[in-house]
């Protein structure tokens, strides 16, 4: 149950990686990297308690991600819309 839980969050963070740098291929990049390396550090990791600790910091870590994401989309369609009139 736990290694799923782990399995999935792997997924979600890849996604809104490739959501939040869409068009940065960069930074995409080095995040997607940066995750597989602390994932795969952790891999070994059998305490359910360790695990489910490890998920809470992805979880908390997806959140502010997807606010800071949000923050900067919300910026730049202004800023867009500023530079248009």
């Amino acid at each position: 149950m736990v290694r799923g839980e782990a399995l999935r969050a792997y997924r979600d963070l890849i996604k809104l990686t490739r959501y939040s740098f869409t068009e940065d291929t960069m930074m995409l990049r080095q995040s997607v990297k940066e995750i597989r390396k602390r994932f795969n550090k952790n891999r070994h990791v059998n305490s359910d308690t360790k695990i489910q600790k490890l998920l809470e910091r992805v979880r908390l870590f997806s959140l502010l991600t997807d606010i800071q994401s949000l923050i900067i989309r919300k910026c730049t369609s202004r800023n867009r819309s500023i530079v248009n009139e």
